[in-house]
């Protein structure tokens, strides 16, 4: 049992003369069960919650708070905008254009991909009148240091020689010259695969070749780059809320190459005001000005919520769902999730919607771009439906994502399975991605192995200590020991995050323990953030928002090395005040809207 007393600032509650009042609410939730739950008595304590979230985890009232400052005329603050804010379109940003009409346009792998072989196929589309092209596999972004020279009558070619694992660049021109098109980077890895295939985004913003880690807050309306170097992680630079952005970063992720420039980009979400953002990279970083998507209008989840829309609660980078060379990204709002599928000038105006199935509540809060998991060259999305004790598994294909999924249904025994849904990279070094899942109500997680036919039916299930929540938070960790298996992560409410290594026969189940300050929020926000140094080893982030009032969230960094992961991590620095620092970390976050005890430590009553 928890309890949970604190000010809670609502106009839509209380408002008297265009001003809000404070409203102080007390209200007991019951233990959770470990059966499915009521969807009436759910749908309350969902209300109740997200009321106190979005106010009793924050650190310091509005007017406090470094995002952009409302004009003093701007009223109160409301779920979707200030009095004086725009409504919001996706044209609102101007985006770097990633194609021109007289050289190739790339098409995979996509730019800061991983891929499977050290001789990856290279594809991309010619210009009209062109026939082939020279391609470049580079060492660094300009091409300053070339390691192959190809040429291909046809458009595809692959490297005559295997590549060494990190960081390699590639561009192409029409044969005969006429220019040379953006240059791409993608991610070799330790081990050669028979399949060729390619998942994941590496958030390199600024295409130096370095992972940057993403750390966003819960309230603060702003979230913090770190910039990967030969050093680690740099001084941050901020990304502050836009006017009108409501729990602005509480959700972060790495979005892939939405425009075709071979930078990466970055997804963010501020659910309360059903609006997401999309941040272009550039060789200067993140561009300020974001393309903004706007869920005002959208059918809310259920009519049990009163018709609300959760439109960005949960977000996600899809890779390339139609293999046109842009990647995708996904928005969910509870009863749906929206497909935009990128371009040329970024993300389209117009989404797709892919509906719950019927009777599932809770679909598209947890979900996540999961790889190429059958590896028939388009990215396949995963949807959790915890309230159906399912995961959704949509296959890519030239049209985007298919219309009927596949069903991974928890085992038995467990309960919220579909809590956390992430890529698990390629466990078994097979070439396929592999499908990791959370049930963190009872305390397990759980790997699906990719194959021709997609996820497999049996999954291996890894067990946390009782009680821990174990599978709140699932993420890929990358090859964290370069032994050539993608390695998993698994966080719980207890202040500890497990690390997994692949094997050949996928996971074993004696893991790596790490470990944050007591009572803290730690492990309840983790991200394989790929290779932030350039040594060679894959490093992972954790993050610690703060459970006690008064005290700043954090995020945590754990160095990848031949022996694996330390058990301790060194912190992020940061400026950042808040308790909610920490409540994601880009490339995967784990704020979700549901019943769990965030702003007490588990146990507090």
């Amino acid at each position: 049992m928890w309890r949970a007393e604190h000010p809670i600032t609502s106009p839509s509650v209380v408002k008297t003369n265009g001003q809000s009042d404070r409203l102080t609410v007390a209200f007991t939730l019951a233990p959770f069960s470990r059966r499915p739950h009521d969807r009436a008595v759910r749908a309350t304590r969902y209300s109740l919650l997200l009321l106190a979230l979005a106010s009793a985890c924050r650190s310091a009232p509005p007017s406090e708070h470094p995002a952009n400052p409302l004009p003093s005329d701007a009223g109160a603050l409301t779920d979707g905008a200030t009095d004086t804010c725009p409504i919001p379109s996706v044209t609102d940003a101007s985006v770097p254009d990633g194609a021109s009409a007289v050289v190739p346009r790339l098409l995979s792998p996509m730019s800061t991909a991983r891929v499977s072989s050290p001789t990856p196929m290279l594809r991309w589309a010619l210009p009209v009148g062109a026939v082939g092209a020279h391609v470049q596999v580079c060492h660094d972004r300009a091409c300053t240091t070339v390691e192959q020279s190809l040429t291909s009558v046809y458009t595809h070619t692959a490297p005559t020689t295997a590549l060494t694992p990190g960081v390699h660049y590639w561009r192409a021109e029409p044969q005969g010259g006429g220019g040379w098109s953006p240059t791409w980077e993608f991610f070799v890895g330790h081990a050669p695969h028979a399949v060729d295939a390619s998942w994941g985004s590496v958030g390199d913003y600024n295409g130096d070749g370095y992972a940057d880690v993403v750390v966003g807050t819960n309230g603060s309306g702003l979230a913090e780059i770190f910039p990967g170097s030969a050093q680690g992680t740099g001084a941050p630079t901020q990304l502050h809320a836009p006017c009108g952005a409501v729990d602005f970063a509480t959700e972060a992720v790495s979005a892939g190459d939405l425009n075709g420039d071979g930078y990466a980009d970055l997804l963010v979400g501020a659910w309360r005001s059903n609006l997401a953002y999309v941040y272009y990279g550039s060789d200067q970083g993140l561009l300020p000005q974001p393309t903004v998507l706007n869920g005002t209008g959208v059918p809310g989840r259920s009519s049990l919520d009163g018709g609300i829309s959760y439109f960005g609660a949960g977000i996600a980078g899809a890779g390339d769902i139609n293999a046109d060379g842009y990647a995708d990204v996904l928005v969910g709002d509870g009863g749906g999730v929206h497909v935009y599928l990128g371009g040329p000038s970024g993300v389209t105006s117009a989404s797709t919607l892919i509906p719950a199935p019927s009777g599932s509540y809770d679909f598209g809060f947890p979900l996540a771009g999961v790889g190429d998991l059958n590896a028939d060259g388009f990215a396949d999305i995963a949807v959790g439906a915890y309230d159906d004790n399912a995961v959704y598994v949509y296959l890519g294909g030239p049209t985007g994502p298919g219309s009927v999924p596949v069903t991974v249904t928890g085992p038995d025994g467990s309960y919220f399975f579909g809590a956390s849904v992430s890529c698990a990279g390629d466990v078994n070094a097979d070439g396929y991605a592999d499908l990791l899942v959370g049930a963190d109500e009872s305390g397990t997680a759980h790997v699906y192995l990719g194959g021709m036919a997609g996820p497999s039916v049996l999954g291996i299930t890894l067990a946390g200590p009782g009680g821990s929540y174990f599978g709140f938070a699932t993420a890929g960790a990358g090859d964290v020991n370069a032994d050539g298996y993608d390695d998993i992560i698994v966080g719980a409410a207890t202040a500890t995050a497990y690390v997994f290594p692949g094997t050949a026969s996928g996971t074993v189940p004696v893991p790596t323990v790490l470990t944050g300050p007591p009572a803290s929020g730690f492990g309840r926000s983790v991200a394989g953030v790929g290779d932030v140094n350039g040594d060679g080893y894959d490093d992972v982030a954790v993050g610690v928002p703060s459970m006690t009032d008064g005290t700043p969230g954090t995020a945590e960094m754990f160095m990848g090395a031949s022996g694996g992961l330390p058990t301790t991590g060194r912190l992020l620095p940061s400026s950042v005040t808040s308790m909610g620092f920490g409540t994601s970390v880009a490339m995967l976050s784990r704020y979700r809207v549901r019943p769990l005890p965030f702003c007490e430590a588990p146990g507090a009553s």
